[in-house]
């Protein structure tokens, strides 16, 4: 099985059994957020923030030509990415077990950690974040664990937690921002559910506590003597974000807004602005489909087709059996950027050439719209750059890419 199907298998055939630790300690902001209601994008249209069409770096692209591909250039399960203030680039690599390390121009320099249980070592690498001052936060699902490194790849420390659903990000002190999801194992369809969000220390188990959020709806499909999970179409449930020491919490099906927590002691604000309701139309369905799993070009390998196949198979008779929603969600995308904007990626459609994200000051202020190239996933927003990952369109192999974000006017 190849890198597409190996990551979107992961995403809806694994279901994950997850416990909270005893004895943690627990506090609640407690203060109801205080409502901001936008009505109008500070920018004009003409101006604004933009991003250049072509990427600036591509990671990970395939020479067809096997004998002049560089150590570390393919990739083929990322659990993430990170740029880091010197420009380089640290992506995880499920595969390997390994955090693999380019510098500033593209170019492979070397890996941290490797497959293991000691120091520094992985079992299940799922994920890796930075915080201020470039240390390095690799999550770890098979040891439970989270590893600290230094900027210059060495283990700070290594730290136990209780393998949450999702880890969304991390903020300065080492503490993660985790929801809980879905916990169905029953065949059947499983409707959104209000689940804990909460800022976790994992270095003194201590959990504040951001609400409650729904969660994504799912549906249980046992085939072939195997339980798989489904997402309900077009269900997103809860989005979390974080970058130093802000984090956002926004809910696209339900209440349409975004929850955004910065100092404990200061009230939490809520971002709603107008948002549409759109009743999905067929090529919106097809459009989800191809995202869940995506048909594979004729080019691709037997058995990469035939996988890609069974799959959608699945996903074509579950989507069958359940009505689809009265509305798209409002978006699909969260992101707390290096200054404490927060970005919200309108729900993409097939008749956009582009993703567009909204963009919002630390204050809660309508800046404007941004066009996003069509990554999969974005995982970094810097002062001047965008950091994401693709797939590629013959042989589904990941691609990380770096874009230049030009900023015309403040701030």
């Amino acid at each position: 099985m190849t890198a597409s199907v190996r990551h979107f298998a992961a995403v809806i055939a694994t279901i994950a059994f997850t416990a909270c630790a005893g004895g943690s300690s627990r506090s609640d902001r407690g203060t109801a957020p205080h409502l901001i209601r936008a009505t109008a994008p500070e920018w004009p249209d003409t101006a604004g923030w933009r991003i250049d069409s072509t990427p600036e770096l591509v990671l990970g692209r395939v020479d067809t030509d096997l004998a002049s591909n560089r150590p570390g250039q393919a990739f083929s399960d990322v659990r993430g990415a990170v740029r880091l203030s010197d420009g380089r680039i640290i992506v995880a690599e499920a595969s390997t077990q390994e955090l693999r390390v380019f510098d500033s121009t593209g170019r492979y320099v070397g890996e941290w950690g490797r497959r293991g249980g000691g120091p520094g070592e992985f079992r299940g690498l799922d994920g890796v974040f930075s915080i201020p001052g470039d240390t390095v936060i690799a999550l770890d699902l098979g040891l439970e664990r989270i590893t600290e490194f230094s900027r210059a790849g060495a283990v700070i420390a290594t730290v136990g937690y209780p393998g949450f659903d999702h880890v969304d990000g991390a903020l300065s002190g080492v503490r993660l921002l985790v929801r809980r999801g879905f916990d169905g194992y029953k065949p059947g369809a499983y409707p959104p559910a209000l689940k804990p969000v909460d800022i976790v220390n994992p270095r003194t188990n201590r959990r504040e506590s951001l609400g409650r959020y729904h969660t994504q709806g799912n549906a249980v499909v046992e085939a072939a003597r195997m339980h798989s999970v489904i997402p309900l179409s077009f269900s997103v449930g809860a989005l979390g974000a974080a970058s130093g020491d802000e984090a956002a919490v926004g809910d696209p099906d339900s209440a349409r807004s975004i929850a955004v927590f910065t100092d404990p002691d200061a009230q939490p604000r809520r971002i709603a602005w107008p948002l549409p309701r759109i009743r999905p139309t067929p090529d919106d369905l097809t459009e989800w489909k191809n995202r869940i799993a995506p048909l594979s070009s004729g080019s691709a390998p037997a058995r990469l087709a035939e996988g890609v196949r069974r799959l959608r198979s699945l996903v074509d008779r579950t989507v069958a059996s359940i009505p689809l929603p009265e509305a798209l969600p409002a978006f699909d995308g969260l992101v707390v950027d290096g200054a404490g904007n927060v970005w919200a990626e309108d729900y993409p459609r097939a008749t956009l050439p582009s993703n567009r994200w909204e963009v919002f000051d630390s204050t809660g202020t309508w800046l404007g719209h941004v066009a996003v190239p069509r990554l999969k996933k974005v995982y970094q927003i810097g002062h001047h750059f965008i950091l994401g990952i693709t797939y590629g369109k013959e042989y589904g192999e990941p691609l990380i890419e770096l874009y230049r974000l030009r900023r015309l006017m403040p701030p």
